[in-house]
């Protein structure tokens, strides 16, 4: 389902807190009157300084107890932080859930990324809104847009990749979904009259690559 931003997606039972809360805000009135006659005596000097800082104090505590089983009701209502598409419901009505529970899994779908790591001797060639050109798996016959939005500052050391992150144009974003597989294709230099290979009949690594020439029934690298 579509979600906006503060849409209730699960409540709580909140009896329990609702009735401690309850209760706190009836012993709150009690101190508030107390407070408050114990002023009013104190500024005719019926009462003394330590008479008149318990009853201050005991309205400061019960202000605290309310502001606090507030706070802990207001959780009892879960909302969706962001517009987006719910993805998983990972609980269902009448589930006991623990503190740091995952309730739901909600996408925000306003921008679809792909991340893709570049080699190191290519993302130089790249800049940051560059037009790309998208294939996905599930649409493979149609060609989709976008531009990179962000080119990441440092490449995985062991790879040597450095992730570039490309966003779908709006029309494009209508077909793709969170978590499909996409094929991007950067418009690097080029070069014209060249000859064109499979790269599995490249042989060796950087700086020591070679093919093998078939010629007269003879392979020569």
């Amino acid at each position: 389902d579509r979600v906006r931003r503060g849409a209730v997606v699960a409540r709580m039972d909140a009896r329990e807190i609702s009735a401690q809360l309850a209760a706190a805000e009836a012993s709150l009135e009690v101190a508030r009157a107390a407070y408050e006659r114990a002023e009013q005596l104190r500024e005719r000097r019926v009462i003394t300084l330590p008479e008149y800082e318990r009853e201050r104090t005991a309205f400061a505590a019960a202000t605290a107890q309310v502001d606090q089983l507030r706070t802990r009701a207001g959780f009892a209502t879960v909302t969706s932080p962001v517009d987006g598409v719910v993805t998983e419901k990972r609980v269902e009505s009448g589930d006991v859930v623990g503190n740091q529970t995952r309730l739901f899994n909600i996408a925000d779908v306003s921008e679809l990324v792909a991340r893709v790591g570049v080699s190191e001797l290519d993302v130089v060639e790249l800049s940051q809104g560059d037009r790309v050109t998208i294939t996905l798996d599930a649409f493979a016959s149609r060609t989709l847009n976008g531009r990179i939005r962000r080119i990441f500052p440092a490449g995985d050391p062991q790879t040597r990749l450095v992730p570039v992150e490309v966003v779908f144009d709006a029309q494009s974003a209508q077909l793709a979904r969170p978590g499909f597989l996409a094929r991007v294709t950067f418009a690097l230099a080029t070069s014209d009259n060249v000859l064109l290979l499979p790269v599995g009949a490249v042989l060796g690594g950087q700086g020591s690559q070679s093919v093998f020439i078939f010629d007269e029934g003879v392979a020569t690298r």
